[in-house]
């Protein structure tokens, strides 16, 4: 697996050089004021102090964001563990929910991809309007 922001995988080195993880709000806490599964990513924690409430720019995100997030739900589903992980689950089902019926097929992908951004690129506009600056990774 591999940060969002920077592209750089999760592993001793990085975890030395960056930081340990965090969650990251990819619309920021200060907008959205919860902490729903479809809006957090894994961060390091050198990244997230420098993104702090900021928002992260679209173009150059929106895509590794969502492959995370559909990568992730197809995990869960493949090991049958959608049980044990019923809340991050069910904050998917409120942006898809045809989840249960999901594979890994790129017309899944796709929809999946599209319902993120019917979600998010509202909240990201409205958020922008507000006075929320766009943040990009050094």
């Amino acid at each position: 697996m591999k940060d969002v922001y920077s592209s750089l995988p999760f592993n001793e080195s990085t975890f030395h050089a960056y930081g340990t993880l965090t969650n990251d709000h990819f619309i920021p806490w200060g907008f959205v004021l919860h902490d729903e599964a479809w809006d957090l990513a894994p961060m390091f924690r050198n990244e997230n102090s420098s993104k702090s409430d900021k928002l992260p720019k679209l173009e150059k995100y929106f895509d590794s964001f969502c492959a995370q997030h559909f990568n992730a739900i197809m995990t869960i589903k493949e090991a049958e563990l959608v049980s044990r992980h019923r809340k991050q689950f069910d904050s998917y089902r409120t942006i898809a929910p045809e989840l249960d019926q999901y594979t890994r097929s790129d017309a899944n992908r796709g929809s999946f991809y599209k319902r993120m951004k019917d979600t998010i690129y509202p909240l990201y506009q409205i958020a922008l309007n507000q006075g929320f600056s766009v943040w990009e990774c050094v």
